[in-house]
């Protein structure tokens, strides 16, 4: 026969698994928050450096680029992004 104290061990072991399910629940949840702050973190500071004109390989200029010259949209300049595409204007003549 089955006692009173055997019944409520019994169902302390289900309540108990479930607890445990929680747990292990919340602890991947938190790790999962974690991750995704670090990730959009770092999006966010490659994001920024993409938009700077010296690190597409470009100078900005005031007053337009030279004939050797292409303009590079989007960027951080107030004016236009200049990027160097020939070594001197004499290059461009083919």
């Amino acid at each position: 026969m089955i006692s009173l104290f055997d019944k409520l061990r019994k169902s302390n072991d289900g309540a108990e698994i479930a607890i445990k399910i929680i747990i292990v629940a919340a602890i991947a949840l938190l790790v999962l928050i974690i991750v995704i702050v670090m990730f959009s973190s770092k999006i966010k500071v490659f994001g920024t450096n993409l938009q700077k004109c010296v690190s597409k390989g470009g100078t900005c200029e005031a007053s337009g680029c030279e004939p050797n010259e292409v303009t590079v949209p989007d960027t951080d300049c107030t004016n236009v992004c200049c990027l160097d595409i020939y070594e001197s204007a004499t290059d461009n003549t083919n």
